[in-house]
């Protein structure tokens, strides 16, 4: 009886220990989800450049409304090298990318013998280095965990430009805005569930907080009804830099970038990802 007693507390603690722990070492993991804006704001209305806002002016009264956006919201893909120290602690490296989603704005203006209008948009595309310390509660099974960590971000916005008037005229312009490394915050918590001891599946929602400020904007392409007029513009209307302030002493010169005041876009999102994980 005792010999029996002794075996089932031993296989008994066994299974508890087995559930317990979750395998130290390396592992590599893939992930696709899509971030939603979060914190959004208006900061988009920014010098003479680009006035990002909805309006409608007309011979009565006007009507302005400001946007609030955040440049990080899209589909978002990732993948992920981590290690284990222990089955509570580790530490992983991520490289991700960003499909931006559109924010869309209209202006419209009438004076009651023509109209004009203009549909914007703005988007970030952007690839994401992100650095990790890894919390996990070390079970084996469901394995609840959290991310402390940083984002760098580094790709182009892109701004549209497509207006027409009561004379027919159409025309399509398209900006990218590069340069500024992105260096945000990244919380995660999620759940992962082991299918064996090698290959897991896990559900994870990720808050990242930062901002985005090119430096520089570029026009790719400018069209007036389908004459691509891109090749008439000079240096100074084609080519923006920003800068955190400007100050004039004249006109600017055909042959200088046109200087612009810095713009600052959110890029907070709230994401909610599914991937795959490969413990070796």
């Amino acid at each position: 009886m005792k010999k029996l007693i002794l075996s089932l507390a031993t296989i008994s603690l066994f299974a508890v220990n087995a559930n317990a722990q979750i395998k130290q070492g390396p592992y590599a993991s893939f992930s696709i989800g899509y971030n939603f804006a979060s914190n959004a704001n208006s900061n988009a209305i920014y010098g003479d450049t680009f006035q990002f806002y909805n309006s409608d002016e007309t011979p009565g009264p006007d009507r302005f409304e400001t946007i609030k956006l955040s440049l990080g919201k899209g589909v978002n893909f990732s993948g992920q090298f981590g290690y284990m120290f222990n089955k509570n602690i580790g530490a992983e490296m991520g490289i991700g990318y960003v499909m931006g989603a559109e924010t869309s704005a209209n202006q419209n203006s009438s004076n009651g013998s023509g109209w004009n209008r203009s549909e914007l948009t703005l988007k970030a595309n952007q690839l994401q280095i992100k650095p990790a310390l890894v919390l996990a509660a070390g079970y084996s099974k469901i394995n609840p965990y959290a991310k402390l960590g940083l984002v760098v971000g580094m790709g182009k916005t892109i701004f549209t430009n497509n207006q027409s008037d009561s004379t027919g005229d159409v025309g399509e312009y398209e900006v990218e805005l590069t340069g500024g490394t992105m260096i945000g915050i990244r919380a995660s918590a999620g759940l992962n569930f082991a299918i064996n001891d090698k290959v897991s599946l896990f559900a994870e929602l990720t808050s990242i907080s930062g901002n985005i400020k090119p430096s520089e904007g570029k026009f790719t392409k400018a069209t007036v009804n389908g004459v691509d007029v891109l090749p008439m513009m000079t240096y100074n209307d084609s080519n923006i830099v920003f800068e955190d302030e400007i100050t004039t002493a004249g006109p600017e010169l055909d042959s200088q970038p046109h200087k612009a005041i810095k713009p600052s876009f959110s890029a907070n999102s709230l994401g909610l990802n599914f991937g795959v994980a490969y413990h070796f």
